[in-house]
């Protein structure tokens, strides 16, 4: 089974420099004055405009002069005014590596391949994507950047977070998840960001069922399922960019992860999940679990009354990981 893998075109751990124009260039141009060089190298590769946004575009340092001069070893391919940023990345490539899944957990760094060729970042795009005709849900990926110049691996397999196949069952699309938030015009968020609070969303919601129901759910996702997860992870993504200040407001991050109560509900028994048919699905063995999810403890969360209402206050979240295209 075919599967599309995504990675961060502009990760941290990618960053090695940044810099701003200190002139107009134009398109064509193989030189840039800019506020200082300092830090920057003969072969580093620039990008320069803004990350991930039209005209961003690539360049390689032939040579510096003096504390602000930079001669590109070709000429741009667009303009570009004083101020722009100027970022120096240790790769221009993402390449990808691939290890079996044998019993659910990641596996030993010495179990990853690597897969593909490496691809080429795209400087106006937030994300990387490569399709792996033979992957799936059976393997783990780990994603590392790639030095073209160098022909080599310029980040190591033991720091980066390792990823399931994208038909591993996700309850939601990064691209509903991004909408649901407001954040569907924000070119600068990447994929992998909003799949950190997929991720946590999901184990929350595991956490809280499993002792009812068989976690993960299987495909197709029942649509309670669903609609929690979309609510809970666009709650806590914008817990996770804007803090608790605004959480009064109806679109804060604590009015969109109102749909814990809901989780509450189905481990109390109060309602079931259905499936597509609304046949209530079988559920586990009962077991004592009225705590496993309590409200005042779960994941350095904590309720405050407000007026005479429920608000959430989060200390944060522990996932990480990369996911595929929606």
């Amino acid at each position: 089974m075919a599967t599309t893998l995504q990675a961060d075109s502009f990760a941290p751990a990618n960053i090695k420099e940044q810099a701003a124009l200190d002139a107009d260039v134009a398109a064509g141009a193989t030189t840039l004055i800019l506020k200082d060089n300092q830090g920057l190298t003969v072969g580093d590769i620039l990008y320069i405009g803004a990350l991930a946004q039209e005209p961003c575009g690539k360049a390689v340092i032939q040579s510096l002069a003096g504390t602000t001069g930079v001669t590109l070893g070709a000429g741009l391919g667009f303009a570009h005014k004083r101020f722009e940023p100027v970022t120096a990345v240790l790769g221009d490539q993402v390449h990808f590596y691939r290890a079996s899944n044998v019993d659910g957990t990641v596996p030993a760094d010495s179990a990853f391949a690597v897969i593909l060729s490496p691809a080429d970042i795209d400087p106006d795009q937030t994300s990387t994507y490569r399709v792996d005709s033979t992957g799936g849900s059976g393997y783990w990926y780990k994603v590392l950047n790639y030095n073209s110049s160098a022909a080599a691996d310029v980040t190591n397999l033991a720091d980066v977070d390792a990823f399931r196949g994208s038909d591993f069952p996700h309850y939601a699309s990064l691209s509903e998840i991004r909408s649901r938030a407001g954040f569907a015009k924000n070119v600068n968020l990447s994929d992998g960001r909003i799949d950190l609070q997929r991720r946590a969303a999901e184990s929350e919601i595991h956490g809280a069922l499993v002792s009812r129901y068989t976690v993960p759910f299987a495909k197709p996702i029942p649509g309670l399922i669903h609609h929690i997860t979309v609510d809970l992870a666009a709650g806590l993504l914008l817990i996770d960019q804007y803090g608790t200040l605004n959480d009064r407001c109806s679109k804060g991050g604590a009015a969109r992860v109102k749909d814990r109560a809901q989780v509450t509900q189905l481990q109390a028994c109060a309602t079931s999940v259905v499936d597509v048919t609304g046949t209530a699905l079988a559920e586990s063995t009962p077991s004592a679990f009225s705590n496993l999810y309590d409200l005042t403890t779960h994941s350095g969360i904590l309720t405050a009354t407000v007026s005479g209402s429920s608000a959430w206050v989060t200390s944060g979240t522990g996932s990480d990981g990369a996911e595929s295209q929606d």
